[in-house]
């Protein structure tokens, strides 16, 4: 009994290896067929249309190259669009059944399109539970088991590539896309971007963008490493100008924590100018501030599942700040310094930030704490610490009627102030609440009008409580 059992299973192994075997040869000298199934099931699979011009491939060595690849919505609507007009891919598959590597020995695409648009949804491309083929569940399977459960690059290049995205008022496009595997089997990127809002007249250009992994690239390692360079970087709308960035940083990304870390992050910045908005009610006439250079410096860690962008150990450095105020008035050159660490939370609208120095020559220097809403409603409290102003040098920042009236009295030491200071916009205007002590010690000062001439050394304190404007 025992060997009839045996027999019969040797003759059914014997059959279902004849079967698939016969299978496998017709699949490999039809490719045409495998070609017109591949569209077929994958459209059917992702929910989108995919055809394929020419397909040929052979399995000593394993290669496929494939031509006029076109993958793109059902309803030929917007959403995502790619196209592949040439790809060569030689390739080998190591390491057991269940736990194979596909290795990309050499990876040649060029010319490759991918346009994304605001209507892209992962739901409509992925497949919704139960909506599978046998053929696909099948496919499924074999990959699963069969083929592989990671990728690795050994020789890759992309050669010209183009992605778009469009967002409503905004396109983003990364053009000249060029990537290849280095020798150590590092991948490198490079191309530019543009980041067009044609409804504010704004444009950002990146023409020189590199990007290089650290050591070879792989979807199985649970860590992404890479340093990133941007450089001639430039911005301009009717608001503010930028001649030129540069950008530096190494980028770590935790796949599995979902968490992107740039440490640290360096930009450096010339020629940046803030132009006037008409629109909107200042101190200043002609409120126009020119930047001549920037310098910032910081580690960023963004976490997905929070939302949350947090900054820690931020230099800010500006020079050469130069304020136009009123017609024929002689401009003011400034240079502001702030460090400071915080946290941005999208999630919930909110920031946090305690500000260790904040210095504008010598005008003024700050540091305590900042916190801000900006959800469904917007308001922003300061804490301060510490805050030394000097009288005499801000007012060259009153408006000439102001600082005339002040003209009589000289007031020589700092003022310094600390307390709280709470504001929420209203519908009309701002609603600030306070609590503040400014302090003056054994200031000289001296007053002059006409004949009058007074002079001393001045103490004391006011204290300010309440809110303004008064309900």
């Amino acid at each position: 009994m025992k060997r009839k059992i045996i027999f019969s299973l040797g003759i059914a192994i014997l059959v279902l290896f004849g079967a698939s075997s016969a299978v496998f040869l017709y699949l490999y000298h039809n490719p045409d067929y495998v070609k017109a199934l591949l569209a077929r099931e994958i459209s059917r699979y992702a929910k989108s249309s995919l055809t394929i011009g020419d397909l040929s491939y052979s399995l000593h060595p394993l290669k496929i190259r494939a031509r006029g690849i076109v993958f793109s919505p059902l309803d030929k609507g917007s959403g995502f669009h790619l196209q592949i007009p040439d790809l060569i891919a030689d390739m080998t598959l190591e390491g057991p059944f269940g736990h194979k590597t596909l290795i990309l020995k050499s990876l040649k695409m060029t010319r490759f399109q991918l346009r994304l648009s605001k209507d892209i949804s992962i739901s409509n491309i992925l497949p919704e539970a139960g909506d599978s083929s046998l053929f696909s569940k099948g496919l499924k399977i074999i990959v699963a088991f069969f083929f592989f459960k990671d990728v690795q690059f050994q020789g890759a290049e992309l050669i010209d590539g183009l992605i778009a995205l469009q967002l409503k008022d905004q396109e983003v496009q990364a053009t000249g896309i060029h990537l290849k595997t280095e020798t150590d089997r590092s991948l490198t990127v490079s191309g530019s971007i543009t980041l067009t809002v044609p409804s504010q007249n704004m444009r950002f250009e990146a023409p020189d963008v590199h990007m290089k992994t650290d050591g070879a690239f792989s979807f199985g390692n649970p860590q992404l490493r890479c340093f990133l360079t941007a450089h001639e970087m430039t911005l301009y709308s009717p608001r503010a100008n930028v001649k030129t960035m540069s950008a530096m940083t190494t980028v770590i990304y935790d796949f599995s924590h979902k968490k992107m870390i740039l440490e640290p992050m360096e930009m450096h910045l010339h020629g940046l100018t803030l132009k006037h908005d008409p629109d909107r009610q200042t101190t200043f006439r002609n409120p126009e501030i020119n930047v001549e250079g920037m310098d910032l410096k910081a580690k960023l860690t963004y976490e997905q599942d929070l939302k949350g962008l947090s900054f820690e150990s931020m230099g800010l450095d500006l020079q050469g700040i130069t304020l136009k105020q009123e017609p024929g008035k002689k401009s003011i050159l400034l240079n502001m310094n702030l460090k400071a660490s915080g946290i941005l939370s999208l999630l919930d609208h909110r920031m946090g930030s305690s500000i260790s120095n904040l210095s504008v020559d010598k005008v003024l220097r700050l540091n305590g704490n900042l916190n801000a809403e900006f959800g469904k409603r917007t308001a922003i409290g300061l804490e301060v610490k510490e805050f030394n102003l000097s009288p005499q040098r801000i007012r060259d920042f009153l408006p000439s009627k102001v600082r005339k009236a002040l003209d009589p009295f000289q007031l020589e030491a700092p003022l310094s102030l600390h307390g709280h200071m709470a504001g929420i916009k209203g519908q009309q205007q701002w609603e600030w609440d306070c609590n503040l002590k400014i302090r003056v010690k054994e200031s000289p000062y001296s007053f002059t009008f006409e004949e009058l001439r007074l002079h001393g050394d001045m103490s004391g304190e006011i204290h300010a409580s309440g809110k303004f404007p008064a309900g």
